[in-house]
């Protein structure tokens, strides 16, 4: 038993045709995406397409007492505050000494959390949202 076509539904010779041409549409962006990238790199690729540069990340310098009073606005301990960075009480206790520097991604946290305690203390479930 065939298939009743609905009115206003494309017949798959229409469906073929469609696919066909966004499939070489597709192809030839890339085609252009490439030549502009081969004439002046992922500098003119951006450029051309208006892709705006990344941000830049601000990864801060912490002293010992930075990372102590990051923990300490959130009014928790080492332990809880290592849970939260991903870390082990004995790097917190590190930095806090001033014996070991933060990693990257732990600056920038800690960071973040000094720049805005209330927000973390929500968001970490420390205070009601």
């Amino acid at each position: 038993m065939a298939a009743t076509k609905k009115p206003n539904e494309p017949t798959q010779a229409e469906r073929k045709r469609t696919a066909e041409r966004v499939g070489a549409e597709m192809i030839a962006g890339l085609e252009q995406i490439l030549a502009t990238l081969e004439a002046g790199g992922p500098k003119a690729v951006d450029e051309k397409y208006g892709i705006p540069p990344p941000p830049a990340v601000v990864v801060p310098v912490l002293k010992a007492k930075d990372v102590k009073a990051a923990r300490q606005s959130l009014g928790v301990s080492q332990s809880a505050f290592a849970l939260i960075l991903g870390a082990s009480v004995q790097a917190v206790r590190a930095w806090e000494q001033g014996t070991k520097p933060p990693s990257g991604v732990a600056r920038r946290l800690i960071g973040e959390i000094r720049h805005d305690p209330d927000y973390w203390k929500r968001r970490f479930g420390l205070a009601p949202a």
